[in-house]
């Protein structure tokens, strides 16, 4: 986690601030004779700002006691939903397992939105996070829940039986 912190402020001080190297020169009484170079603000790959938030979400939920990662990965869901927004198609999924991976889907909506926050707020083609046991349980209401971007704040989807009236989704919803 720690290594996640520094490189994603890291990336800030480079965004932010130009994080400039200091002068080379030590003795006070010796002018410095380099040239001074303008400092030029870089933007960040938006690809390490993701991947730096992705890792920073993972960490989070890795200090939940008793849980199992099972699999994460980003997805298109492009197929599942006939409105989703057109530039965020991709959604990202952990696979969770364990005594964790129950508590987080039973009694963490707070951090489930936390995560989502980071996630959607980093990675402009994301729109939505699934957070899914990889077994039933039925200590679980929902093995399965879904956090997304919904007019410009995060919140949960609707859970909804699947239609066969409906071949996709509305955005905001989710097949139970």
């Amino acid at each position: 986690m720690i290594k996640n912190v520094l490189a994603l402020v890291l990336v800030l001080c480079l965004t932010l601030v130009g994080c400039s190297q200091p002068s080379t020169a030590t003795d006070p009484t010796t002018p410095d004779t380099t040239q001074t170079t303008e400092t030029t603000e870089t933007t960040p790959d938006p690809a390490l700002l993701c991947q730096a938030a992705i890792d920073e979400a993972k960490s989070d939920i890795a200090d939940v006691p008793g849980i199992v990662f099972n699999e994460s990965k980003e997805s298109d869901i492009s197929n599942l939903y006939e409105d989703a927004p057109k530039e965020r198609l991709e959604q990202y999924q952990y696979t969770l397992g364990g005594s964790g991976g129950r508590n987080i889907l039973n009694y963490s909506p707070k951090l489930m939105t936390e995560v989502t926050i980071k996630i959607v707020n980093n990675c402009s083609q994301i729109g939505s996070v699934k957070f899914e046991l990889s077994e039933a349980d039925e200590r679980v209401a929902n093995h399965k829940l879904v956090y997304g971007l919904i007019d410009g704040s995060v919140k949960e989807f609707e859970c909804v039986s699947p239609s066969e009236e409906t071949s996709k989704l509305k955005w905001g919803q989710a097949s139970c």
